[in-house]
């Protein structure tokens, strides 16, 4: 087993900043497009009665579409394993093939750009060094989180008297959003100011696509060691992030966050049981000392999980009763395209965003899809200690991402799926790096 030492932890840091690294200029970009792709709500905000928000969104996305085709040409995969090279352009051929199939019909052109040419944004983030994305990542989650909690308290009247909190909110949201939405909110007896319990939504102007945001930040900062942010600062974020998520009332998202919590805790509580139950222990003495200010958000924090109590919405998100036969649903599940061919009805109204996927991808597509998803996972396994050290936090984010799609497919929108596959690219540059490293070192300890 390879011991590393001081010494090597800083020699391994040089190397990573330095080799196998895109220029200034693509870091830079693919550091921006992380940036726009998380806040792009502040745009139409600060654009507001200049430019629409859908036109805003439309030349955001299109422009970081762009500038990802220009990363599926041999000459930029230099850093990526040969396997997952071939995945990728596998997986680029076979949703090609799919959506010839789908032009019968009307085409669903971002389903086909969010699993066949964003799975691309790999290429870049793999060449960026973590130092630098790890700085951004640390920036945004308290811009984030803060949003939400400060959005919290201003719609549910603690900082506004009356209604004027929620108005101005409402009205911030109605400038986010391109379509019309009703007020996101929660039944709450507790709430002594109107009865009801506002979630917050966030700068996406939806709760559910913030909190998935959150998702993978969260297990993201409790995954990461003490060389990426002193524990101190973790331990602050990761409250931040809890709290905000409670904040937005998603149960599904919420489950999500706690499963890939224990998983990630059972890792390293192996490695380092004082850190886990420091950093467990400290938050929890956070957002209980933070409850105690604000009388109706100890009782909120039951409310995502009495929502689970609820048969008839657990009935929606399996999918509601039937009016199609088994022969139909599974050539639905096979071939996919269930808008065109309205073969099966279950995948068409599920609330289960990763079968969803399925019967929209048919099957083919849809397993080598879960190749390219299982590629972190495998290197970690396949990897050395030193190197499951260095990819550990990225490959829990991942796979906190892909959790989820147990519920609404928000991984696939703009202001997550940048985050996803970020993530995704920066495991893979630290697999590839470390493994090189280790490797090198082995070899001079012998001559």
């Amino acid at each position: 087993m390879f011991e590393s030492t001081q010494k090597n932890k800083r020699t391994f840091s040089f190397i990573e900043k330095n080799e196998k690294i895109a220029t200034q200029l693509k870091i830079s970009i693919a550091l921006i497009i992380l940036v726009v792709s998380l806040l792009r709500g502040f745009f139409p905000i600060l654009l507001e009665g200049l430019v629409d928000a859908k036109l805003i969104y439309f030349s955001l996305s299109g422009s970081i579409l762009v500038y990802v085709l220009t990363f599926i040409k041999a000459s930029n995969y230099s850093i990526l394993p040969s396997r997952l090279i071939y995945i990728l352009l596998l997986n680029l051929l076979f949703y090609i093939s799919w959506l010839i199939v789908d032009l019968i019909g009307e085409v669903n052109v971002f389903f086909f750009f969010a699993l066949a040419i964003f799975p691309f944004l790999i290429v870049i983030y793999s060449k960026v060094p973590s130092l630098y994305f790890n700085r951004i990542i640390f920036l945004l989650t308290p811009i984030i989180a803060g949003a939400l909690i400060f959005e919290y308290l201003l719609t549910n009247g603690y900082i506004l008297n009356g209604n004027l909190g929620f108005d101005l909110r409402e009205e911030l949201r109605a400038i986010i959003l391109t379509e019309t939405h009703a007020p996101s909110h929660t039944a709450n007896p507790f709430n002594k100011i109107n009865g009801t319990t506002y979630r917050a939504v966030g700068i996406t102007g939806e709760e559910h696509e913030s909190a998935s945001i959150l998702v993978m930040l969260s297990v993201f900062l409790l995954a990461a060691n003490n060389q990426m942010l002193h524990l101190k600062f973790r331990i602050l974020l990761l409250a931040m992030t809890y709290l905000a998520l409670i904040a937005t009332a998603s149960a599904a998202n919420i489950v999500m966050t706690i499963f890939a919590s224990l998983i990630v805790i059972a890792y390293k509580f192996i490695s380092m049981p004082k850190n886990s139950f420091l950093i467990l222990a400290t938050v929890l003495i956070i957002i209980i000392f933070s409850s105690s200010y604000f009388p109706s958000f100890i009782d909120f924090l039951s409310i995502p999980f009495s929502r689970l109590n609820n048969l008839e919405a657990i009935g929606i998100m399996f999918g509601q009763q039937l009016e199609s036969n088994f022969i139909d649903e599974f050539i639905g599940l096979i071939v996919g395209h269930t808008r065109q061919l309205e073969l099966s009805v279950w995948g068409h109204i599920t609330e289960i965003a990763y079968f969803r996927i399925l019967y929209t991808a048919g099957l083919p597509a849809f397993i080598v899809t879960n190749i390219l998803w299982c590629i972190p996972f495998f290197y970690l396994c396949k990897a050395d200690e030193y190197t499951r050290e260095k990819m550990f936090a990225y490959v829990a984010a991942v796979y906190a991402g892909l959790f989820t799609l147990a519920h609404y497919g928000t991984l696939l929108r703009m202001t997550n799926i940048v985050l996803f596959y970020s993530f995704f690219g920066m495991s893979i540059r630290m697999y590839v790096l470390s493994t090189d490293f280790i490797n090198n070192t082995k070899v001079d300890s012998t001559k």
